[in-house]
C-alpha cells in the first residue's frame, strides 16, 4: 500500500473514497485544487468572476468524484422511469399534404423531404 500510495496517491485515494473507507471531502478538495490550477489555461474560466468561478469549480469537482464513483455495477434508480424500465411517450408525425395530391417538382431534388 505504501508503494502504491507513493506512485498513485490520487488513484488510491479515489478508490478508497469510492469504497467508503476514506472521506470523500479530501479527494474532492484535491480535485478542486487541480481544477483551479488548470483553470488558468481556459479563457472562459479566466474571464469569470472569482465567486462564480469558485462555485463552478466546486460543483465540477463534486461531479467528477460522483461520476467516478458510479459504475456500471452501481444500483441507481432511474429518475425518468423510477425503475419500471419503460418511459411513456407520445409520438406523432406531421404529414405534408399537397393541394393537388402531387408534390412539387423540387421535392425530388431535396434531401430529407419525401412525399407522403
Amino acid at each position: 500500500l505504501g508503494l502504491l500510495t507513493a506512485k498513485a496517491a490520487v488513484g488510491i485515494e479515489l478508490y478508497l473514497a469510492k469504497a467508503g473507507v476514506l472521506s470523500s471531502e479530501n479527494i474532492i478538495a484535491y480535485i478542486r485544487l487541480l481544477a483551479e490550477q488548470r483553470a488558468e489555461r481556459h479563457g472562459a474560466l479566466r474571464k469569470m468572476e472569482e465567486g462564480k468561478r469558485s462555485k463552478f469549480l466546486d460543483t465540477m469537482a463534486r461531479y467528477v468524484f460522483r461520476d467516478y464513483s458510479l459504475s456500471a455495477a452501481s444500483l441507481v434508480t432511474c429518475s425518468s422511469c423510477h425503475g419500471a424500465k419503460l418511459i411513456d411517450a407520445e409520438i406523432f408525425t406531421n404529414k405534408v399534404t399537397y393541394p393537388d395530391g402531387k408534390p412539387p417538382k423540387w421535392v425530388k431534388d431535396t434531401k430529407g423531404i419525401s412525399p407522403s
